[in-house]
């Protein structure tokens, strides 16, 4: 599946050139912009194609193309108009851009036809809330995709969209970040990387002590301030209506339940976490193991492919289990295999402990695993909250905040050198406190939409952010959170009054973060889809396309070759040595001393567009083998699709989708492989056309268009809906034979598969 990529910039694979990052952190909401610079350093037109991380809550705001002097702005469309439409440009030689989001905190961007010595530059802007918890404001940029465990497409991507993993690659990026208002007078540190601050008049400016850094793991940013109102209200215009953003910060000052409560520690034990995780973990746990009192009950379950515990069943938290429960911990290596998470968490919902008020479970992982939402759902299910600490250079956050907020729990992260006790402290506090029965908003008069709709989950000294949208500004009045908790206590939460409200300077900001926050809870995808186009905000449903319409002449004449930009393997990862003494170093080769790699590797040749597998007959058009000496008898077939005439139409397409042959009636005479009944309509459609107005190669043409054009067209990949549509365009067919043979070969398509098989046609 991987195809190593050799560092250096003269090497025609590496397009992703450079990348630099600006952001502004106002308080609890940050801007940020990133541009990238693509070039195609090689001989032919290419197709660049990099799948990279943001944070979870990042908003994209918006996408520009700038392809010489010309910009061009993204617009937000639903998913299959805005792929069909690239498709078009792609066939059509224009020069398109796509950004989709497949999977949570997961973005795809593709650019296609970039020609010969051509640069591309591509800038998005996104915004996030950054959330307190106790003084503290964390601000990460994800910058690497880790290498994860499981079936990628199980996440939402498909074939172009999955990651590659490079131990030989080198991507940097350059930084600039400018924290504003009260937060400039915080404290303010990296655990990542070594930074330089200015002070300015107003703001203070960071920026690498270097003059770029490699992409080998999260940049982190901690902002503390002890002695500032962490709650705040600002207004937002939405058009003629009015957005009131409350963002609180709770203190309750309730002391923990006194009761029994019942911990289950889930370390993760697999092969990723060797190194720095597997430390991060162990020293977690101790701490873990620490906060629990003489009342409580615990249990370990270490797990990779397998799991093993250290109890049973649930014991109480004596000396004894303490001290055992210390030498297990001492033990644990980052051996057992795989990250089967969800068989691990499945093994700790089965550990009941009736003599206590609840039962929780603490996991320790890096979270990389491809398919999050099977632990999502069994541990919902169970009722049981999860509570996660997150632990190496560039953690799976999207997963892990996924996995604890949806079952009520919390989510830490603890960089490697970051001090673990602080974090381990808090759950500790979370876990034993309170249970809040009701949560109400207050507001000075009843708002026409609130979102999210509910609050469910709210802990001590943690940020919760709510929207108001009113058709008329309110002047003055209290806005808060009225809690009732679990013994009956009544607690009032204030983000302060509306007199004393800030305004958003950014036009439409505070609106499409309401959007955003009210689309997390959409469930209907009509609905998500025209929410998302009406605020430009893109998801599942939606991408942001921007085209480039190139002059005649200038246009591509060949299909792209696919060019993917790798992943750097996080810093630390799998025990390749620690992130504190990882130097930046650039590693480059000549090809000639690195044939013995490519040696009997010709499955991972790149190709053009998004195809992945690869035919003996594509390695051979690869090759520049002349295609008119191309014997086929010398090509090996896949044995499951049988011989001519056996496939039904359905098949017919997984057969073009494997042999991956250009569709070139040189080298293979598509209808032999049809079913029978459809090569009789076919031999009896040549002898009713006139010789003169077509050949078998315009027949192949025109059915291969119909045959895209209807359902099982659905079925064919982007390699070959291509290749398809371009074969097409280039035959310039007189539309009256193509109505013609239309009329003929169209009702093949509605024909019940099986008559056809039988050939009863109708």
């Amino acid at each position: 599946m991987y195809k190593e990529t050799f560092a250096g910039l003269d090497n025609p694979d590496c397009v992703l050139q450079d990348i630099q990052i600006e952001a502004d952190l106002y308080e609890t909401l940050a801007k940020v912009s990133t541009t990238h610079q693509y070039v195609n350093n090689g001989a032919v037109n290419i197709e660049a194609v990099y799948t990279f991380p943001l944070p979870s809550d990042a908003v994209l705001l918006d996408m520009n193309l700038v392809v010489g002097d010309r910009k061009l702005i993204g617009q937000i469309i639903p998913k299959k108009q805005a792929e069909d439409r690239y498709e078009d440009a792609v066939v059509d030689g224009d020069l398109p851009a796509m950004i989709q989001n497949p999977s949570h905190g997961i973005y795809t961007l593709n650019i296609a036809n970039i020609q010969p010595g051509e640069h591309v530059a591509i800038s998005f802007t996104y915004g996030m809330f950054l959330m307190w918890q106790g003084h503290d404001l964390r601000f990460t940029i994800p910058t690497t995709i880790a290498s994860r465990y499981g079936d990628p497409e199980k996440a939402g991507l498909v074939d172009h969209q999955i990651p590659e993993t490079d131990f030989l690659t080198e991507n940097r990026y350059s930084m600039k970040i400018r924290v504003h208002g009260q937060m400039a007078s915080a404290v303010i540190a990296s655990p990542s990387h070594d930074i330089n601050m200015e002070l300015l008049d107003d703001s203070v400016l960071i920026h690498f002590a270097q003059s770029s850094a490699l992409m080998d793991r999260d940049f982190v940013l901690n902002l503390s301030v002890s002695n500032m109102n962490k709650s705040s209200l600002m207004w937002g215009l939405d058009g003629n209506s009015h957005l009131l953003w409350a963002c609180f910060h709770p203190h309750f000052g309730n002391q923990p339940d006194e009761g029994s409560y019942g911990l289950i520690l889930v370390v993760d034990c697999s092969g990723s976490m060797a190194g720095d995780s597997i430390n991060q973990a162990r020293s977690a746990s101790r701490n873990v193991l620490k906060t629990l009192r003489k009342q409580d009950y615990f249990n370990i379950v270490a797990f990779g492919s397998g799991h093993k515990t250290l109890f049973r069943k649930m014991k109480p938290a004596d000396q004894d289990n303490l001290e055992e429960a210390m030498d297990f911990v001492k033990d644990l290596q980052a051996d057992m295999g795989g990250t089967e998470m969800e068989s691990a968490l499945k093994n700790a919902l089965g550990f009941i402990c009736k003599a206590v008020l609840s039962q929780d479970i603490l996991l320790i992982t890096d979270g990389e695993v491809w398919d999050i939402d099977g632990a999502v759902k069994l541990a919902s299910k169970k009722n049981h909250r999860i509570f996660s600490i997150g632990v190496g250079s560039s953690p799976a956050e999207s997963n892990l905040k996924k996995l604890s907020t949806r079952t009520g729990g919390a989510c830490e992260f603890v960089f490697p050198g970051e001090s673990m006790n602080e974090k381990i402290l808090r759950h500790a506090g979370r876990i034993c406190s309170p249970v809040i029965q009701k949560i109400d908003m207050v507001w000075p008069s009843l708002p026409d939409q609130v979102f999210p709709g509910t609050l469910e989950t709210l802990f001590d000294g943690d940020t919760v952010n709510v929207f108001g949208r009113f058709a008329n500004r309110v002047e003055s009045g209290e806005v808060g959170l009225s809690l009732i908790m679990a013994d009956g206590q009544a607690i009032d939460v204030s983000a302060g009054d509306v007199s004393t409200a800030g305004v958003c300077k950014e036009p439409g900001l505070i609106a499409r973060m309401a959007a955003a926050t009210k689309l997390a809870d959409m469930t209907d995808p009509d609905d998500a889809t025209a929410l998302s186009v009406k605020y430009q905000l893109i998801c599942k449903y939606t991408h942001c396309l921007a085209i480039a319409i190139q002059a005649e002449g200038e246009k591509a004449v060949t299909l792209p070759e696919i060019r993917r930009v790798k992943q750097m393997h996080a810093a630390g990862w799998g025990a390749m040595g620690k992130v504190r003494d990882l130097a930046p170093c650039m590693v480059s080769y000549e090809s000639r001393d690195l044939n013995y790699i490519l040696e009997g590797d010709l499955d991972d040749l790149d190709q053009p567009t998004f195809i992945r597998r690869k035919s003996a007959l594509s390695l051979i058009m690869n090759n520049n083998r002349d295609l008119d000496e191309t014997n086929l008898s010398d090509i090996e077939f896949p044995l499951s699709y049988g011989q001519a005439g056996e496939h039904s139409l359905s098949e017919f397409a997984n057969f073009l989708n494997q042999y991956d042959i250009k569709l070139d009636p040189k080298l293979l005479n598509i209808f032999d492989h049809l079913p029978t009944t459809i090569q009789e309509i076919i031999n009896l459609l040549c002898l009713d056309l006139p010789d003169s107005d077509f050949s078998s190669d315009d027949l192949q043409t025109v059915f291969l268009h119909l045959y895209l054009q209807s359902d099982y067209g659905n079925q064919l990949n982007r390699n070959v809906t291509r290749i398809i549509k371009k074969r097409f365009k280039e035959a310039k067919l007189p539309l009256k034979l193509v109505k013609q043979i239309s009329n003929e070969i169209e009702p093949i398509f509605n024909q019940n598969e099986e008559l056809l098989a039988l050939g009863d046609l109708c």
